[in-house]
């Protein structure tokens, strides 16, 4: 349900860019009839094939990395309606596995049918991509590198310590303003 809202407001915001009912985001976007399309390895048209991954900064961004691609480049494009369980899933999505989520048997070796991918947090793992580069070096993806901003990965607060602070102190773990490290300190101590 929250990929849904999340991609209505992605249209939403496309919508207030471009006029109200018209069929761009962009005022001077690409109409789709005059989009291209890439080629296959057996030179049919295929759209470019975006993945997201299972977060909200992932959704968002690549719904607007879609739109760049459709609107100002002028491609057609789709996003996959497989998302990455986590930030290795585009390593192999990218180069063509069709399970990239299946930790055992990932089915690598088919041409892909996604080719972009933004907002990945792959840097945890990175000795996987490296690895996967190495077996397979004409498949692996090129990291084109950062996106302008940094940021931690794989945090967590178990679902006891969050209830317990909530239930202690009204402190909301799981919203990032109650992090400020002077209002943790006054409520805590």
């Amino acid at each position: 349900m929250f990929r849904v809202l999340l991609r209505l407001a992605v249209v939403l915001l496309g919508l207030t860019v471009g006029q109200a009912g018209a069929e761009l985001c962009l005022d001077d976007g690409v109409p789709e009839s005059q989009r291209k399309y890439i080629q296959d390895d057996s030179g049919n048209d295929i759209p470019i094939g975006v993945i997201e991954c299972g977060w909200a900064s992932s959704t968002f961004l690549n719904n607007m990395a879609l739109m760049m691609i459709q609107e100002v480049l002028g491609f057609h494009a789709v996003i996959d309606p497989r998302v990455g369980a986590s930030g290795a899933s585009p390593i192999y999505a990218l180069a063509g596995c069709v399970d990239f989520d299946n930790a055992k048997e990932k089915n690598c070796g088919s041409e892909t049918k996604i080719h972009v991918s933004v907002d990945s947090w792959s840097g945890t793992h990175a000795a996987a991509q490296q690895k996967f580069a190495k077996e397979y070096p004409r498949l692996a993806a090129e990291d084109l590198g950062s996106m302008g901003y940094s940021g931690e990965e794989s945090m967590y607060v178990s679902h006891e310590i969050l209830h317990a602070a909530y239930s202690d102190s009204g402190l909301a773990l799981d919203f990032y303003k109650s992090y400020f490290a002077k209002e943790l300190e006054r409520r805590v101590f």
